[in-house]
Parts: structure tokens; C-alpha cells; sequence
């Protein structure tokens, strides 16, 4: 008797007040759990809540107007943490690399990153977000190499060098090598 209560409560509000307020809450991982917790979130035959206002989040905080597929709430709330930002996280000394939602970030040799091999360049890769078509496959970053020696990049089991000139995509957890046999690596994180 509560839970159909409560469902009534929460239909007294339009559906335009709904996502302004969802739209308002930090995190995605709260915003997700809330089908679990009442089925007036949960997709209905004309409406479904959840998606509308994860659409509506990553239009914001994209900054472009982008037409999004009907994809998943899964594939949404992985390209609203990848609008978030992410980190690359480095195996020894060298600073970690946090890139937030903005311009692009520059990867090399100097004081900035606390990298002093001369094997990588000062301007060795350039870091930033991929296009949203990318985000919907799980793409988290995309990297432009160019330092002449190159970088070898480790994706699942697959291992490839590629040279300057080249962009790859990024998933979590994926890494890569600046120059060959540096051992300066840098593995991708979420931020949030």
C-alpha cells in the first residue's frame, strides 16, 4: 500500500520539474540507482525518465547541442563519466594527469609532469575528449601522438607502437607507453 502511495506522490509533479530536479543530483551512480528504488523511475511504454534526463545532462555538460542515440542507461552513464573527465594515472614518480571537461592537454618531457627522459619529446601527445559517437562505444580519451619515437599502446591483450601522426581512442583501464622502453606509462582512470 506504501509503494503505490509513493508512486502517486511522485506523479504529482510534471514530468518538466522531474528533470530539472534529477538533472541537479552530482553523481551518475546515484542517478541510476533511484529505478531501483521506485518504479515510477523505471521505463514506462511512453516515458522513460531516466533517459531523458541523462540525454539532457550530456547535452550540458558537452556544451554542444548533439543528437544521442537511443542507447542504454548504461552507454549514457558511461558517456556523462567521460564528459566528467578522467585521469591518467602514471606507475612510478611522474605527476598523475587529471583532464577535466575543457581544451586539450599537453604530454611530455619537462617540469610540469615530472619527466625527464629525453627519449619523449616536450610536446610528445596531446590528450583530450573524443566525439560523442565514440563516448556511445565506451571511449573515454583520445590521444595524438607526436613525438618522434612514438608510443606503444596496450588495449586489453593487444599490444601496438604507433608513430607520430597517429590518433587512438582509449577505454578505461587501457594504457600506454611513451617511447619504447621508458617505462614511463600512463594507465586511464575515470575521475568520478
Amino acid at each position: 500500500m506504501r509503494v503505490y502511495q509513493c508512486c502517486m506522490l511522485f506523479e504529482t509533479f510534471p514530468i518538466d520539474v522531474w528533470v530539472h530536479i534529477l538533472q541537479l543530483i552530482p553523481c551518475v551512480r546515484s542517478l541510476c540507482r533511484l529505478a531501483r528504488v521506485s518504479r515510477f523511475f523505471q521505463p514506462m511504454r511512453h516515458l522513460n525518465l531516466l533517459h531523458i534526463v541523462l540525454q539532457e545532462r550530456i547535452r550540458r555538460l558537452s556544451g554542444k547541442t548533439i543528437v544521442l542515440p537511443t542507447s542504454c542507461l548504461s552507454h549514457m552513464s558511461q558517456m556523462e563519466r567521460a564528459w566528467q573527465g578522467f585521469r591518467l594515472v602514471s606507475n612510478s614518480s611522474h605527476s598523475t594527469i587529471v583532464h577535466t571537461r575543457g581544451l586539450q592537454t599537453v604530454v611530455g618531457r619537462g617540469a610540469v609532469y615530472n619527466i625527464l627522459n629525453f627519449f619523449i619529446s616536450r610536446r610528445h601527445c596531446i590528450v583530450s575528449h573524443p566525439t560523442p559517437s565514440k563516448m556511445v562505444k565506451g571511449y573515454y580519451c583520445r590521444v595524438d601522438v607526436c613525438g618522434r619515437n612514438g608510443i606503444v599502446l596496450h588495449s586489453g591483450e593487444k599490444s601496438k607502437f604507433v608513430t607520430c601522426g597517429y590518433v587512438f581512442y582509449m577505454r578505461v583501464n587501457d594504457w600506454f607507453e611513451m617511447a619504447q622502453h621508458t617505462n614511463v606509462v600512463y594507465t586511464l582512470q575515470p575521475l568520478v
